[in-house]
């Protein structure tokens, strides 16, 4: 499910990046930014569909960039559009479609703003 929402998400927003491995990483976990957008912001006008976060579990009321984003040579846009979605065991393949075309759509919006 969460190559699918990569997928999804990868044919509906143009210059969206991975962060991380492509390969070697959590089953369920996905971690992207966004172009030209605050990934908090973004989560905030989808959030009625998805619910995410901006940051790791430890800083999700923060703000700053990511250490590991930064360690990875992310600049600040990039690390200001990062979101970390994840799937479950029960996440079915509507739930995913349905969370990338709310993510998709939000991004859209605020990107034409």
């Amino acid at each position: 499910m969460r190559d699918l929402l990569h997928r999804c998400l990868l044919a509906a927003v143009p210059g969206l990046q991975l962060n991380g491995h492509p390969e070697h990483r959590l089953p369920n976990t996905l971690h992207v930014s966004f172009p030209a957008v605050s990934g908090r912001a973004l989560l905030g006008e989808a959030a009625d569909i998805v619910a995410a976060s901006a940051g790791s579990a430890c800083h999700s009321e923060h703000d700053a960039v990511s250490g590991v984003l930064a360690a990875m040579g992310a600049d600040a846009a990039r690390a200001a559009g990062a979101v970390r979605l994840s799937v479950g065991r029960a996440t079915t393949r509507e739930d995913v479609e349905r969370a990338a075309e709310a993510l998709a759509c939000a991004w859209q919006q605020m990107h034409t703003r």
